[in-house]
């Protein structure tokens, strides 16, 4: 096996109603966490934390959350929104509106829990990976 020949790929993760368990019709399309411009903001998120600390200002936990939800929002590459609406609208998917659904802790868990399934990112000369 090359290795070269292992590549990322993004992922669609159907969001599910939380209380039926059923799709919404609105999927997310996701890259991973490891995709360059996903670890660039992560990298910024870490130096402000530690520019912070050094300013003697700890990190307060909303900081801790709004800082995951913008990583998690960088993930966030499409979205369709079959029937469903946000504040009656279908807005283009912009940094903002990515964070805005993920501020929804259904929606939040649902991507992070994806995220976690690095497995999901990743094909080999073509071939996706397996589900495990």
């Amino acid at each position: 096996m090359e290795l070269n020949d292992i590549k990322t790929q993004t992922v669609d993760l159907d969001i599910l109603n939380p209380a039926t368990g059923h799709p919404t019709g609105m999927v997310l399309t996701l890259r991973p966490k490891s995709d360059p411009e996903v670890k660039a903001i992560s990298e910024r998120m870490v130096e402000k934390r530690r520019a912070a600390e050094r300013r003697n200002k700890p990190y307060t936990i909303q900081q801790d959350i709004a800082d995951s939800i913008r990583i998690h929002a960088a993930c966030v590459v499409g979205v369709k929104w079959g029937e469903v609406t946000l504040n009656g609208k279908q807005p283009k998917l912009t940094p903002e509106v990515a964070a805005d659904l993920l501020e929804r802790d259904f929606i939040f868990e649902q991507v992070s829990a994806e995220l976690q399934q690095s497995a999901d990112f990743f094909t080999t000369s073509g071939a996706p990976s397996p589900k495990l």
